[in-house]
């Protein structure tokens, strides 16, 4: 098994077990712009905790950029500014139009199976963004893409490794680091959405799509050998969006007749899993939605913020008494009157708490 030098460990204890060495590993999940938002509150919050380094860190899909950059050493003040200031839909380029745009979306079930090559959007400028920020492949860092058959591929500091659904080993595909632009935008690279990614002459696409779904948690336990319960996996779940049954019937246009994806991704869950799962919910847009008002953008890193220091506590991993300014940032946060408040006057309150407790 191959397991990456990694010589830091998470200095906060476990207070599950009395011989804690507190080396945990963390597993961002996909979800598009929502997980990219989701994952830098969380961030905020471990970081706030006293949580700054980890055994590993993992990124699924929207999931791997934050990792990347925060695998790098980038800190929660820096990776909140620059999902707050950066427009997500300038790290994708379109190459169609908007008709055609909406046609693929609309087909995005059917090219779970097709698995084009091809998409509407080109990943090169986050491709460059990744690389110009994260310049040599972080020791802990681990980005998740699949095959033509859906195989999970791990790409890490020795390489990349495939991983057939059951097997316990991966296979060596690549014996050194890839750029970590490349690695990402592999695993964005959702089939007739955004172009797939080819190494070695193979194209590589979405880790979403893996048996495990939008959050896997498999990869930090066959090619790191970690217990499920020192894993904290963020999984920002399915979208209310297609609950809408105008949605829906625009999704399942052209399965009628054709084999489509399921329309639901596959999750863990701490009951059948053992880890640690933290679930922010976030419904005022959808994870494809790239163009983003500020609210939008504050209310999805607060929802991560606000879910990782309800399920720390939950399980005993921090208190009130040994993160003071962690909970109280969290206890602020809840008091925003966003009901009475305009959009323009919640975000200056935002951001005012935010630079208060020196995370943007």
């Amino acid at each position: 098994m191959n397991k990456t030098k990694t010589p830091h460990r998470a200095p906060v204890e476990d207070k599950r077990s009395s011989d804690s060495a507190s080396n945990f590993h963390l597993v961002l999940g996909a979800g598009g712009s929502k997980a990219i938002l989701a994952s830098t509150g969380a961030i905020a919050a471990f970081e706030l905790c006293g949580w700054n380094d980890w055994e590993t860190i993992g990124g699924v899909s929207g999931g791997s950029v934050p990792a990347a950059l925060y695998a790098h050493g980038t800190r929660a003040k820096e990776l909140v500014w620059l999902a707050h200031s950066t427009d997500f839909s300038e790290l994708i380029k379109p190459k169609v139009g908007w008709f055609r745009r909406i046609w693929a979306i609309c087909r995005k079930y059917r090219y779970e199976i097709t698995l084009p090559e091809k998409g509407i959007y080109d990943p090169e400028p986050l491709r460059r963004f990744i690389n110009i920020s994260v310049p040599r492949w972080p020791d802990n860092l681990w980005t998740l893409s699949t095959d033509r058959q859906l195989n999970q591929v791990v790409f890490t500091a020795e390489g990349a490794h495939r991983y057939l659904a059951e097997a316990a080993f991966g296979q060596p595909m690549i014996q050194e680091p890839s750029c970590v632009g490349s690695a990402v935008a592999a695993s964005c690279a959702i089939p007739g959405i955004v172009d797939a990614t080819h190494f070695n002459e193979e194209p590589l696409f979405d880790g979403a799509l893996s048996h495990e779904g939008q959050c896997a948690i498999l990869p930090p336990q066959r090619h790191f050998g970690a217990e499920p319960n020192r894993i904290i996996a963020l999984d920002v779940g399915e979208e209310d969006i297609k609950k809408k049954p105008f949605v829906r019937m625009l999704l399942r246009l052209t399965c009628v007749i054709s084999a489509c994806g399921p329309e639901e991704a596959a999750h863990p869950s701490e009951e059948e899993h053992g880890i640690i799962l933290i679930e922010p919910r976030i419904q005022r847009f959808h994870g494809l939605k790239f163009l983003l008002d500020d609210l939008d953008k504050w209310t999805a890193i607060i929802a991560g913020f606000s879910a990782t220091i309800d399920t720390l506590e939950r399980h005993g991993l921090v208190d009130r008494e040994g993160s003071p300014r962690a909970f109280e940032l969290y206890d602020l946060l809840k008091k925003i009157p966003f009901e009475d408040q305009s959009r323009g006057d919640c975000v200056e309150c935002i951001e005012d708490l935010f630079k208060q407790f020196d995370v943007y």
